[in-house]
């Protein structure tokens, strides 16, 4: 699990961030079937920034480009079931 600072914009350090995750959970590029991109909730722009990314990379490596919001992932993630409750913060404040 890895968080950005609240101090720097996701379009500043987003692939860097990507690299050094891959780099220690030492995947290589070749590895990647599948690039997962956030639809929300979120800021427009910090969804416009992850999905131009994602859509970048899968072009690039050749690979299958997906989406799902957070409450989604989350309920994969912990295996829930429709009966739980989710909260996200409403920003970088919140």
């Amino acid at each position: 699990f890895r968080t950005g600072s609240p101090d720097i914009s996701r379009s500043a350090d987003l692939v860097r961030e990507i690299d050094a995750l891959l780099g220690e959970a030492e995947v290589p590029l070749a590895r990647i079937e599948t690039i997962a991109a956030g639809l929300g909730p979120g800021s427009f722009t910090g969804i416009r920034i992850g999905m131009a990314t994602a859509k970048g990379l899968a072009a690039a490596l050749g690979c299958r480009l997906t989406g799902s919001t957070i409450f989604e992932a989350f309920a994969d993630y912990f295996k829930t079931d429709a009966n739980t409750l989710f909260t996200v913060s409403a920003g970088r404040e919140g």
